[in-house]
């Protein structure tokens, strides 16, 4: 029977092959497993302390087995070249680590271990460790230890824990071993109690998850789950039919009127046979539920081309498309408590930091796939829709279904989103032969497409880089000798005052005295846009002028 020791802080175990699948346990330096099979630069093992059995990089692993002597107690310290803080550190070790110390004084353990494929000598804080065989007379300071830890599913050390190893590990130390999952671990024989008696070490389970009990009414666990549970559901507008409210609107005042004005323009630019149709997205509407609204105006041919931010296609779009989910939250819960289970917010939606750096490193992985040379944004896109059509978890995405029918999509601030950091990792890994986001280019193409465009309307949600980007494609085209008109039509929902001139804010008429938008049918709605957009896109989409319209295919244009 052979046997094998992690030599990394903590080593990935995966039950399914191969490192595409989630991480679903990590096993941690010095632990030692039994080894079962290979393949391909893994490992298939079971761990001796809960015959917990999955695959481990070789690399993390080592066939030279070392006797352990002590453990690591404290949340997280490290290995010292020398006996000095100031001195350079090998590696760091998280609590549960188990360590072969070969002597010590009061300050420091000399430790043997194996780094970089040699064997080294290193020192540890004697204070950060005990002998392994310790018990801990209260095992819930230990825990109380990751308060502040972010949660992270299948962790087990100071970078990231899950709600399970947080009990598993810390009762470890009080001379229990406990399994690994929660559902394993409710099985276990132990003094079954009520909510009038708990205390503090009180185990607590309820669906999903376990915890302690901190004291009689504070419950120590790890709430990452409790705040993604309710996922944003995006609304179709296929399903109702706003005629009917969207022609009362047109009889009223405020916003209501300018919402029914909106409407009755975009009927009128799909009615327009020579009328090129640009959507621009600024803002977090499509995390917030109206993805399904952009990808049906693609899908039923009520858009020819879209221009966005970087995190409306990627962050938002693609980051769907991968499997994931934005959550509904609130805007009043405290930053500083989702920053330790790792959620970003946006207003009140939740985003999982762990599932959009997954997104990153897939962007990076997309790139490291293509061939060196500069890409515009819109060419990189169009290689993300290639990757859907074979990989997508959530089928029928904006992304895909633009590149199923031809519609380019634009970003021209694209590495202000996830995009930017798998490109910046991208590059990082290739220095000398890497693709390159060409942004002259990409305006030269929007150009392009507005050139042989005989008319051109706007629906514009916010402001911002792609609302200018698209309005400058008029004075562009002039400036290349080109007879090209305004923009003939031109909406914008947004909540921006336009008193300060900002560009998010900045009005259609506005946009007129620079010769790019047209006065004549234009129409600002103040509202937020996920209140009116629904009514507007189903108003057109009942009316059914998308059905008449040919579909422009501007994206062969730049074949």
């Amino acid at each position: 029977m052979s046997f094998l020791q992690v030599i990394k802080p903590s080593a990935f175990l995966k039950i399914n092959f191969g490192t595409k699948f989630q991480l679903d346990n990590e096993v941690l330096f010095g632990e030692r497993v039994k080894l079962i099979d290979e393949n391909r630069g893994y490992y298939f093992c079971e761990t001796l302390l809960d015959k917990y059995r999955g695959w481990i990089s070789k690399k993390d692993l080592s066939l030279n087995v070392q006797e352990t002597t002590h453990r690591i107690l404290k949340l997280r310290t490290h290995i010292y070249k020398n006996p000095d803080e100031k001195s350079c550190v090998f590696l760091y070790l998280p609590l549960g680590s188990k360590i072969t110390v070969l002597e010590h004084n009061v300050r420091w353990a000399k430790i043997f271990f194996e780094h970089k494929n040699r064997k080294t000598l290193g020192y540890v804080p004697f204070k950060h460790i005990v002998k392994i065989n310790h018990k801990v007379n209260d095992w819930v300071k230990v825990a109380e230890q990751f308060l502040n830890v972010p949660y992270k599913w299948g962790g087990r050390d100071s970078m990231g824990i899950d709600c399970s190893a947080l009990i598993q590990l810390s009762l470890e130390t009080f001379g229990i071993n406990f399994p690994r999952d929660t559902a394993l671990q409710i099985l276990e024989n132990y003094e079954k109690i009520t909510l009038n008696n708990v205390k503090r070490g009180s185990i607590v389970f309820w669906e999903g998850h376990v915890g302690v009990m901190t004291d009689k009414k504070n419950l120590g666990h790890n709430s990452k789950k409790d705040f993604l549970k309710n996922p944003v559901e995006h609304i179709d507008i296929t399903s109702f039919d706003s005629r009917k409210i969207i022609s009362s609107m047109k009889k009223m005042s405020f916003v209501s009127r300018e919402t029914g004005k909106a409407a009755e323009i975009y009927n009128e630019m799909l009615r327009d046979k020579d009328c090129t149709i640009f959507l621009t997205l600024a803002g977090s509407t499509s995390a917030a539920g109206c993805m399904n609204i952009y990808r049906d105006m693609i899908k039923y041919n009520m858009v020819d081309a879209i221009v966005a931010t970087g995190a409306s296609i990627i962050d938002m779009d693609f980051f769907e498309a991968l499997g994931f989910k934005h959550y509904q939250g609130t805007q009043f819960q405290d930053d500083s408590e989702l920053r330790k289970n790792y959620i970003d917010r946006i207003h009140d939606t939740y985003i999982d930091e762990n599932e959009l750096q997954f997104c990153d490193k897939k962007i990076c992985e997309i790139a490291d796939n293509l061939t060196p040379k500069s890409f515009t944004s819109r060419e990189f896109i169009q290689e993300i829709g290639k990757y859907l059509k074979d990989n997508a978890k959530k089928k029928n995405s904006l992304i895909e279904t633009a590149y199923d029918n031809n519609v380019p999509i634009f970003c021209p601030a694209f590495t202000d989103s996830s995009a930017g950091f798998g490109l910046v990792m991208h590059q990082e890994k290739n220095p000398k032969a890497h693709i390159t986001i060409d942004a002259i280019r990409e305006f030269r193409e929007l150009t392009e497409i507005k050139i042989q465009s005989k008319e051109s309307g706007l629906f514009m949600i916010g402001g911002g880089v792609p609302k200018n980007f698209i309005q400058d494609t008029v004075i562009c085209a002039e400036l290349l000798g080109k007879e090209v008109g305004m923009h003939k039509y031109a909406i914008q929902i947004t909540v921006a005052d336009p008193r300060d001139g900002a560009c998010s804010s900045s009005t259609l008429k506005e946009a007129s005295s620079w010769g790019k938008v047209d006065t004549m049918k234009e129409q600002m709605v103040f509202a937020e846009a996920t209140s009116v957009l629904p009514l507007i896109a189903s108003d057109a989409y009942h009316n059914g002028e998308w059905k008449k319209r040919e579909r422009k295919n501007f994206s062969k244009l730049f074949e």
